[in-house]
Parts: C-alpha cells; sequence; structure tokens
C-alpha cells in the first residue's frame, strides 16, 4: 500500500480526519466546561470549533464519510454557511474576552450592528443557495462577505493592539497567524489551479493557522481562569488583613484605655474615663444583640463603632460621649422596633436622622439632609413597618453619594395623596445606578444586597393585612445636559393609624 504524504494531501491521508477529530474533543470539552461553570466564553468557543468542523466537513473524503443522502451529508455541501458562522461567533469571542465594551464602546457598537447586518446577509445567502441551488451566485454573495469580513477584522486588529487587557497577546498572535495561515492558503490555491496542479497541499497551511489559534485561544482561556482564581484568593485575602487589622485596633484601643486609665491621677478624671469605658462596654454588648436581632449592615455597625473609637484615641472626649449617645439611641431603637410589626412615622423619621448622623461621622459631615413631612399628617398615629426607609437611605449614601465629587445631598418628603395615602420620596444627587453599577461590575466577585428586596416583602406583607397595596418604584434622574444627576425612590403607602 502506498504512502500518503499528509502534508502535501490532508484531505486524502486522512490528516484532515485527526484534526476535525482533535477539534471535536476541544469542543465537548469547553462546553462541559460551560454547563459546570456556566461562563459565557467556553460556550463560545466551544461553539467557533464546532463551525469550524462544519466548515471543513466539506473536504472530508468520502472513505471517511459513509453517510451519503442524509442530514449529515447536507449539512456538508453547505461549507459557506459554516465559514460565516465562524467568523461571526470570533468576533463575538474575541470581543468577550479583551472587554472590548468597556474600552472602546462607540466602536463596539458600530462593530455590533455592522455583525448583525452580515448574520442577516449569511441567511439570505443559504436561502438563495438552498432555493436556487446556484452555486456560483452563492460563491459571489459569500465573497462579498469575506470582504466585508476582511475590513471588519483589520478594524478589530487596530483595537487589539490598542487593548490593555493583559491577555490580548493570545487573541492577536493566534488571529495572526490563522491570517496568514488563510491568505497563503488561498494564494498558494490560486496558482496551483491556474497551473492545473493538485491545490490540496495548500489547505496544509490553513489547518496549521488554525491549529496554532485554536490552541492559543484555549491557552488564553486557561489563563484568564488562573486570573479569576488568584483575584479571588487576593480578596480573600484582604479580608483576612482587613480583620486582622480590625483586631490590632481593637486592641491598640483597649490598651490605650488602659494607659489612659494609669496616668490619670485625679478622681474626677478617673471617675470620667471610667465612665466612658463603662459607656462604650455597654454599647458593645448591645450591638452583639442587635446583631442577633436586627436586619442592619454589620459593617455600618463596625465601622461606626470604629469611628467612636478614634475619638476616644484623639482624648475628643465630648466627641465620643456625643456620638456615643446617638449610637446607644439608635441602638435602642433598633431594638425596641425589632419586636414590633410597625412604629410611628415620627419614630421612623428620628430613627432615619439618627442613622444619618452616625454615617456622616465617616463623610465629615458633609451629606446634607433635608426632612419635609407635610403638616396635615399626623406624624405620631400613622404607623409604617419598622426601619422601612432606612434600606433606601443606606443605598442613596453608599451607591450613590459616596462615590460623588460634589456636594452631597439628601431629601425626604412626605407628602399626603388623599384621605387613605401618604408618598414618601427619598432623593439624592449622587452618581446614579448606571455608573454605581458600572463601579460594581469592575469588581470580580459581587455580592447582591438583599435590604430592598426584604422591605418590598415587608410592605407586600404590611399592606395585605390592611387590604390595601402599596407602591414601589426608583428613578434614575438626569439634568439639562443629560448626565446622571441622582436617584430617586417613591413609596405609597396607605395610611394605618395605630
Amino acid at each position: 500500500m502506498e504512502k500518503i504524504d499528509w502534508l502535501t494531501y490532508p484531505h486524502s491521508s486522512g490528516f484532515l480526519i485527526f484534526l476535525l477529530g482533535g477539534w471535536l474533543l476541544f469542543a465537548i470539552y469547553h462546553l462541559l466546561l460551560f454547563a459546570k461553570n456556566r461562563i459565557f466564553l467556553y460556550l463560545l468557543y466551544g461553539c467557533y470549533l464546532i463551525s469550524i468542523i462544519g466548515y471543513q466537513f466539506y473536504f472530508l473524503q468520502y472513505q471517511y464519510f459513509p453517510y451519503r443522502n442524509t442530514v449529515l451529508d447536507f449539512l456538508r455541501s453547505q461549507p459557506m454557511i459554516f465559514a460565516e458562522l465562524s467568523y461571526l461567533i470570533y468576533f463575538i469571542f474575541t470581543f468577550r474576552f479583551l472587554d472590548i465594551k468597556k474600552d472602546f464602546p462607540r466602536s463596539y457598537t458600530y462593530i455590533t450592528r455592522a455583525l448583525m447586518i452580515l448574520a442577516v446577509y449569511s441567511v439570505l445567502n443559504f436561502v438563495i443557495q438552498i432555493v436556487t441551488n446556484d452555486v456560483v451566485l452563492a460563491n459571489q454573495i459569500y465573497h462579498g462577505y469575506v470582504v466585508a469580513v476582511t475590513i471588519l477584522s483589520v478594524i478589530t486588529y487596530v483595537m487589539f493592539f490598542r487593548s490593555k487587557h493583559p491577555l490580548r497577546y493570545y487573541i492577536i498572535i493566534g488571529s495572526l497567524f490563522l491570517s496568514i495561515g488563510s491568505y497563503l492558503s488561498l494564494f498558494l490555491s490560486i496558482q496551483d489551479m491556474a497551473n492545473e496542479r493538485n491545490f490540496e497541499s495548500a489547505y496544509t497551511f490553513l489547518y496549521g493557522g488554525y491549529m496554532i489559534e485554536t490552541v492559543l485561544f484555549a491557552l488564553g482561556l486557561g489563563h484568564l481562569q488562573f486570573l479569576t482564581k488568584q483575584e479571588k484568593q487576593e480578596a480573600q485575602q484582604k479580608l483576612i488583613l482587613q480583620y486582622q487589622e480590625n483586631q490590632r485596633l481593637q486592641n491598640a484601643i483597649e490598651d490605650k484605655l488602659r494607659q489612659d486609665v494609669s496616668s490619670l491621677t485625679e478622681q474626677s478624671r478617673l471617675d470620667e474615663l471610667a465612665k466612658l469605658q463603662m459607656k462604650y462596654e455597654k454599647e458593645v454588648s448591645d450591638l452583639k444583640i442587635s446583631v442577633l436581632r436586627s436586619q442592619m449592615n454589620p459593617h455600618f455597625i463596625f465601622n461606626s463603632l470604629n469611628s467612636i473609637k478614634h475619638f476616644v484615641i484623639d482624648n475628643k472626649k465630648e466627641n465620643a460621649v456625643y456620638y456615643l449617645n446617638k449610637f446607644s439611641k439608635l441602638i435602642r431603637q433598633i431594638l425596641s422596633s425589632t419586636f414590633q410589626k410597625s412604629i410611628s412615622l415620627s419614630e421612623e423619621i428620628e430613627l432615619v436622622e439618627l442613622y444619618v448622623n452616625i454615617e456622616n461621622i465617616r463623610f465629615d459631615n458633609e451629606i446634607d439632609l433635608t426632612i419635609e413631612v407635610d403638616k396635615e399628617i399626623p406624624v405620631d398615629t400613622v404607623r409604617v413597618p419598622a426601619l422601612v426607609l432606612q434600606p433606601f437611605v443606606e443605598n442613596a449614601i453608599w451607591h450613590g453619594l459616596s462615590s460623588s465629587e460634589h456636594d452631597k445631598k439628601l431629601w425626604i418628603t412626605v407628602r399626603k395623596v388623599n384621605e387613605h395615602s401618604i408618598v414618601i420620596d427619598i432623593v439624592d444627587n449622587g452618581i446614579g445606578r448606571i455608573r454605581a453599577g458600572e463601579i460594581r461590575k469592575r469588581k470580580m466577585f459581587k455580592q447582591e444586597s438583599v435590604g430592598l428586596k426584604i422591605t418590598e416583602e415587608r410592605l407586600a406583607i404590611f399592606t395585605r393585612e390592611q387590604n390595601t397595596s402599596f407602591v414601589f418604584e426608583i428613578e434614575d434622574l438626569y439634568n439639562e445636559n443629560g448626565s446622571a444627576a441622582g436617584t430617586k425612590v417613591h413609596l405609597v403607602i396607605p395610611i394605618h393609624i395605630g
């Protein structure tokens, strides 16, 4: 039996069937990774490999393909639709891998629209080929598609080189090898056909480009997964270090208190410091009960105590006592409201004022809170669910005002709509939900807050018991230039007199 050179005859020698088998295993492996991890890049890469297999299926010799006159044979006869599909998936995969949308938003929008047009173009070409069976016309349409893809490729290569993504060279080098292999294969096949020579060997360069590209893309995906795990480990390490720092600070405060007690000689100052220390220890004890019984954010409680500790360290006793009084009053109201289904509107407003006052310690009193209540509303008798406004105020501060570089303002207005309902609007002039969402996306791991969901459920239960309903809306605010100007929470709840 004569030995066939697989480089000269990649189709006849069985080299192509070897490549198709390898790509199929790669595709199945990455599709299984997608099923396990739900990472969309794995799905795109698996589909990209399948489209390459479908494209090269056409060149499979019949001794390796016994399924004549079947659906597989029909798909084998349609290589152009798979080629066009592979181009489209390539663009989507590389854009998502390098996060092109973030770095080049305008170019991303234009190219995405162009890809949608090319997708429609591909479907029309497929339909025309099926209906007319005109191979010449289908080839002409396909050549126009290739020209458009070539132009888009040049534009995207420029963006790839300008990208700051640390893994961009996997895409750049892989794409470069495929382009070189494709154009060499095209040039040599045209030359061989013109000289009436066997042009099968020209495809060896194309397959070499495909092999290098698919391997580099797979390595890039593995490297990306490694960086993701590394970032997760770094985040966990930072949490550990933060906890250790908090412990160190707590120990330092306790040491400072002990040193102050031993250094004070006057009985009056000793008594004053002892009272302050006893009050602090009582607040720590109350805090443990609060964490167990309330839904208040534990980070807020911990950071508030740390801020008060700093007043003690800096020997600012008046400030420490002032804010300890505020903090203790807030904790008492939270504990008191925990065992009640509802509290008066005046108590709820006072609780919000206390909460903002405590938060303002860390913002150097930059938050300007304004509360306006309609005089017709009997705030001492109208009942609302306990802690119903605090999650919205917390959201406004930490997702709207904390990242704002301008004056931080927060408005709460309570109006009477009719004899049965009141309207509560919570408005901030922060950065808005869109920009806040972009900031959260930059973090590899995100923890979703359930405070708003819990509040909405409590409102639903509260109004259902009264056989009424409520309205809850969040509105993005914009200035006259179209820029984000804050967020507005709109609540309509029934008047319940208790």
